[in-house]
């Protein structure tokens, strides 16, 4: 009996040793997998933004040059040069953005003015692929560049010429700028000497490994790797075990980047792991050996400090997926707040306008007739605010069209200031203060006023027992980072200061006033818009926006707007004043909304023009054909539902009838369409004087060829 208790006392704490220590390599090994799952998805995010980044500028690149061919790329390289120089500042993984020809020699480059055009690209893999009929987007084998010898890997994408292989678009990504992120990710993880990190093309190609010192992949796990990725091209992120030549064990993980064919690649070796689980077992072993009822209580001891492990584990694992679950409803109740405050304000803005406008046209329908133009006038009134509230949104959303102009403050300012002086009441008083020789900038006319007319008014309410207005304007130099708000400026602008003596904005309330829909005014006395609008109207024209307060003191908004080059030029303008319709009396309006067709049918037909009606593109275009030259003006929306876009209809009607005047109008701008630059665009809303003017500017545009 005293020998089978002696044998049971050291079998079953060994069993219970051997099953504890099983449980805890199992639980290390599941603990190494999940800590470089989180550090891969953390630099598989940090990569993901880098390469997004470098995308965005080789699209801006074929963006420059996609309608050039090579001699005008040659002829404008010096522009393409410095445009492209100019992304490459901001894209530090990059070394180069350049253009191939067609024949394999660069055209224009980022780093090099002139190009080395006598240098042969094409036995470079990045141009075979697309002259052997490749498509899509291109990741090249790591090498060496001719210009410098300094290692790259290239991402290119094929120039185009009516379908056909053109040269190609190749950004030169610096390898040494991923090893140098790669080996201070690994540092700052911490506790993993052996750790990996590799960078690697969607069939397996090694472009980055790091560290440089670490253990580098041998044939064995590169054949693993390389079947492992071409064996599942539709599995985003995976683990793998692999073993090495020499024995070594390596746990890897690995995800791939949504935007392009590569992978980012952690791996760690298992001696690490294993190392790190000897540790945990040491101390059982020390304490157990001596007796066996030593052994005894140190695994029933192991077993509860196991169980309590578990058990915390498992409280730890809850209460981390509460805390998920908190923070997760946390960013759900401020996203449906932030739209609660953009559907709230602009709904109860647009509800007083329609208010109005409804209101106003059923009383116009029994009211006598000596109160019409009142009734009138409150619904043209209301339309343009709204159209003034529209404006204010997509300024500060930068999403819409502007039309600059040169314009000489010294006579623009005064001009202003006295539209100005209204809206501030008697109590304020105004002053100007213009720099001599203040330098012209180029802007849109309109929405410098309205900046200018929200900061009046807001000054006027921070008034209102009266105060003192002030604008004053200065030259200014600025270089980059030398303006703390606004670190991005660089070069001469004009300082158009606009200060009050009013009640000022604690920093709480400062830090916030640019913010959309953001107001401290009451209920109906503001909508939150006018310092975005000024915000968004100063970015858009290349300069920035300032706020200074302090409360009792009074509060300083400067607008920083780019000093213009351009020559004073009012030739195009007298031109609009002078010129006439002539015998032009037919116009075909293409518009698929019946209600604003008609609108629009009405406004024409008052100018004395014969209407014809459209409601889609393809339509339109057949009509015109079948017209033969009968129609003097085609008027067209922009966004048209069958497919054929309104510059679309106007492009296709270049070849036939190349003198017919286009006139574009549409209620959303999109900046980024470059299809609608050759023709006069005009947004909706718009008066019957506006829609003429529009007219006669097209009409004028296309006699003189300009």
């Amino acid at each position: 009996m005293l020998r089978l208790l002696l044998a049971a006392a050291i079998v079953l704490p060994l069993a219970v040793l051997l099953v504890a220590a099983h449980l805890s390599w199992k639980a290390r090994e599941q603990e190494a997998w999940d800590r470089m799952a989180r550090l891969n998805d953390l630099v598989h995010e940090s990569v993901s933004k880098l390469f997004d980044a470098q995308l965005l500028a080789v699209e801006q690149v074929q963006q420059l040059t996609d309608d050039l061919d090579d001699a005008e790329i040659h002829a404008r390289e010096p522009e393409l040069h410095a445009r492209i120089a100019a992304m490459l500042a901001r894209l530090p993984q990059v070394r180069d953005l350049f253009v191939v020809s067609r024949d394999g020699h660069s055209l224009v480059s980022g780093t090099v003015l002139p190009a080395p055009s006598g240098t042969d690209l094409s036995d470079r893999d990045y141009y075979r692929h697309f002259a052997e009929g490749g498509t899509g987007l291109f990741v090249g084998e790591r090498g060496f560049r001719r210009v410098d010898g300094l290692p790259f890997f290239s991402v290119a994408i094929p120039r185009l010429r009516d379908g056909a292989f053109a040269g190609v678009i190749v950004a030169s990504m610096r390898p040494e700028y991923f090893t140098e992120y790669f080996e201070q990710a690994a540092t700052a993880y911490g506790g993993a000497e052996d750790r990996t990190f590799s960078l690697r093309r969607g069939d397996g190609l090694t472009l980055v490994h790091a560290p440089l010192n670490g253990p580098q992949p041998t044939p064995r796990t590169a054949q693993a790797i390389e079947d492992a990725l071409r064996g599942h091209p539709d599995v985003t992120e995976a683990r793998e075990r692999l073993v090495r030549e020499d024995g070594d064990v390596r746990l890897a993980t690995w995800r791939r980047l949504s935007s392009i064919d590569l992978v980012v690649f952690t791996t760690i070796s298992e001696r690490v792991v294993m190392r790190s689980w000897l540790a945990g077992l040491a101390p059982p072993l020390y304490v157990g050996i001596p007796s066996t009822l030593a052994l005894i209580v140190i695994t029933l001891l192991a077993i509860r400090r196991t169980r309590q492990a578990a058990m915390a584990q498992a409280r730890a694992a809850g209460e981390m997926a509460r805390r998920e679950q908190a923070e997760e409803a946390v960013r759900q109740i401020q996203k449906m707040e932030a739209l609660g405050k953009l559907t709230g304000g602009v709904a109860h803005d647009f509800n007083n306008l329609l208010a109005i406008i409804l209101g106003s046209a059923e009383l116009a329908q029994t009211a006598p007739t000596d109160r019409l133009p009142r009734l009138l006038d409150n619904i043209i009134h209301a339309g343009h605010r709204a159209a003034t509230l529209t404006r204010q949104l997509l300024s500060f959303a930068r999403s819409q069209s502007l039309a600059p102009r040169r314009l000489d403050l010294a006579v623009e300012l005064p001009r202003m200031l006295s539209l100005l002086r209204p809206s501030l009441r008697g109590h304020v008083q105004t002053s100007l203060v213009l720099a001599p020789d203040v330098w012209p900038i180029a802007v849109d006319p309109g929405e410098f006023e309205i900046a200018l007319l929200n900061l009046a008014v807001n000054a006027r309410d921070a008034m209102p027992a009266g105060g003192r207005f002030t604008i004053t304007t200065e030259n200014r130099t600025i270089r980059r980072g030398a303006l703390p708000m606004a670190p991005d400026l660089d070069g001469e602008f004009v300082a158009i200061a606009l200060s009050d003596t009013g009640q000022g904005m604690p920093p709480e309330v400062r830090a916030r006033a640019f913010e959309p829909f953001y107001t401290t005014k009451d209920i109906g006395r503001g909508t939150g818009l006018g310092l975005s609008q000024v915000y968004g109207f100063a970015r858009q024209a290349g300069g920035a926006a300032v706020i200074d307060s302090t409360v009792g003191v009074g509060t300083c908004v400067t607008l920083f707007l780019p000093r213009t080059h351009l020559e004073p030029s009012d030739e195009a303008d007298a031109g609009l004043e002078t010129w006439e319709a002539g015998g032009a009396r037919r116009v075909l309006l293409v518009e698929d909304d019946a209600d604003v067709a008609a609108t629009v049918t009405d406004m024409l037909t008052s100018m004395g023009w014969e209407v014809l009606c459209c409601a889609r593109g393809h339509a339109a275009l057949q009509r015109l054909l079948e017209a033969q030259g009968a129609v003097d003006l085609l008027v067209s929306d922009v966004m048209m539902p069958d497919g054929m876009s309104g510059a679309d209809l106007g492009h296709a009607l270049r070849g036939t009838y190349p003198n017919l005047p286009v006139l574009l109008i549409s209620g959303y701008v999109d900046t980024q369409a470059p299809d609608a630059a050759p023709f006069p665009l005009l947004r909706k809303p718009f008066t019957r004087d506006e829609l003429a003017a529009a007219i006669r500017r097209a009409m004028l545009l296309e006699a003189t060829g300009s």
